[in-house]
């Protein structure tokens, strides 16, 4: 999760905001124009990239891949650190916006605030615990992607992409002009986000893969965290209530980054038994209020 925007990506609070150091080019091109189609479910085993990302202390090694086709992506995240929570998330800049711009607006701004204008939010996996991992399927337009962590350090509130989680994926245009989006089989239902809440199947029951919408005009992220025995949705707000002081009541346990109004994307989950929350931790450019505060905050148990 970002703690700091992205809160729970933030654990996103930091939004989920957003490897390996090192920036790109200062200019990126626009990307190409492309239609989308679905694709059956039956062909999604054959059809879809997978990217296998390992996240550290502090690091992110996409295990030799710096390009991947447009269309469908599952991204296969473990965090393989053994000191803190940790996400990735997928940034592509808005035209006349550069790589280089969005990793300086998020490394400067926690909350996600100063990013929001000059990028696309394309999800991710948020905030998995050392030694856990997820899968989230994205789809990906063409384009030069930041890829990061912005949770903020337990150690000094600065966020991880600072601390070298950041780094440049490219997406090509698919050769025939055609970016294919597959949705995956046995999908269970649709977790969507709103100004500011989740609207969340009955059947939920943390197990299997489920689709993530944002239905609403703000940038939505869908952090799943694990409350600490005794600790409820309330005593999460608290902590986000002003500057997250470590310990949290909760560790993450993955969901979706960030992902701008209109764009959608799939979790795949195997929560152990307990008591979570489902948490938005992203900011509020009409007020600069995270939308946890503004009711982006919701219980479930899994049994």
């Amino acid at each position: 999760m970002n703690y700091m925007t992205r809160g729970l990506g933030t654990l996103v609070a930091v939004v989920a905001l957003i490897g390996i150091s090192g920036c790109g080019d200062d200019t990126t091109s626009p990307p190409a124009a492309t239609t989308t189609t679905a694709v059956p479910a039956s062909l999604a085993a054959d059809k879809v990239t997978q990217l296998d990302i390992d996240g550290g202390d502090f690091f992110f090694d996409l295990n030799g891949t710096t390009s991947v086709p447009a269309g469908s992506v599952d991204v296969n995240f473990t965090n393989t650190g053994t000191m803190e929570d940790h996400i990735v998330m997928f940034l592509l800049p808005k035209p006349g916006h550069t790589y280089d711009e969005v990793v300086e607006a998020a490394n400067t701004d926690f909350t996600g605030l100063k990013a929001q204008p000059l990028a696309d939010f394309y999800g991710g996996v948020n905030a998995v615990h050392p030694g856990e991992s997820q899968t989230s399927r994205l789809n990906l337009d063409p384009g030069e992607y930041v890829v990061g962590c912005f949770i903020p350090s337990q150690t000094d509130l600065k966020p991880h992409s600072v601390k070298g989680m950041v780094t440049k994926l490219v997406v090509t245009p698919p050769t025939d002009g055609e970016v294919k989006f597959v949705e995956p089989p046995n999908v269970k239902g649709t977790l969507d986000q709103t100004d500011f809440a989740f609207t969340i199947p009955k059947d939920f029951d943390g197990k299997g893969t489920w689709k993530v919408s944002n239905s609403g005009a703000q940038l939505h992220e869908t952090g799943i965290a694990k409350l600490d025995d005794g600790k409820t949705a309330a005593d999460v707000s608290a902590f986000f209530a002003g500057i997250p002081i470590p310990p949290a009541p909760f560790i993450g346990a993955g969901g979706f980054g960030a992902n701008s109004p209109g764009k959608d994307g799939y979790i795949t989950l195997d929560l152990a038994p307990g008591n979570y929350v489902f948490v938005c931790l992203v900011g509020d450019p009409t007020n600069n209020k995270l939308h946890i505060a503004e009711g982006m905050v919701d219980s479930f148990s899994v049994t």
